[in-house]
């Protein structure tokens, strides 16, 4: 018995395989005895668009290209253009609205891109970007299809199966049974 701690019969040891996944014990009561496997086949992402190249007088000087349209979830966002002087005005509107990340990315010499993430991982929050702006700034090819070369990253689920049982959720973390595993890569790793 060791005052204020565990006593040596509560305690538990585990070893671990694999690189997939970190494993932490957050109920140790809950624990059960035996190996307990996670194969992780899909980790899951934020969705991410970057708008076509500009130089530094384009991005300090936006003008009025029309509106630009985000969705994230059930919440629409409009941004006016014509309320906005540079692309760092119009990515401080957007990181005002819940759910979307954005910021402007020296991304080469003299050259800039306004960069729009969904703040969470998972489908239920991708992101659909319209209107005029869209289109301006190459999210999208006329409006309303989504232009494939800056959308560089897709939102998706989580995908696993933990002991065979499997799960898809929006993040890359797991709670089952007191161990809550957080994937880091592809592959199965067991504790």
């Amino acid at each position: 018995f060791v005052s204020g701690g565990q006593t040596a019969f509560d305690e538990k040891a585990a070893t671990t395989s694999g690189t997939s996944v970190v494993f932490e014990a957050t109920d140790t009561s809950k624990l059960n005895k035996g190996i307990t496997t996670v194969d992780v086949k899909t980790l899951a992402q934020k969705d991410v668009y970057q708008s076509n190249a500009v130089n530094a007088a384009t991005k300090d000087a936006l003008g009025d290209i029309g509106t630009l349209t985000i969705q994230v979830g059930s919440d629409t966002h409009n941004f006016n253009t014509a309320d906005y002087t540079t692309y760092d005005e119009l990515a401080t509107a957007i990181n005002a609205k819940t759910g979307i990340a954005a910021s402007v990315d020296q991304v080469g010499t003299d050259s800039f891109r306004l960069i729009i993430k969904s703040a969470d991982t998972g489908t239920a929050n991708a992101l659909t970007i319209s209107g005029a702006a869209s289109q301006t700034l190459g999210y999208t090819t006329d409006g309303t299809t989504v232009n494939a070369t800056n959308h560089t990253l897709t939102a998706q689920d989580m995908t696993a199966e933990v002991d065979g049982v499997s799960y898809s959720v929006s993040s890359n973390v797991l709670n089952v049974d007191g161990l809550k595993m957080t994937a880091t890569a592809t592959g199965v790793s067991s504790i």
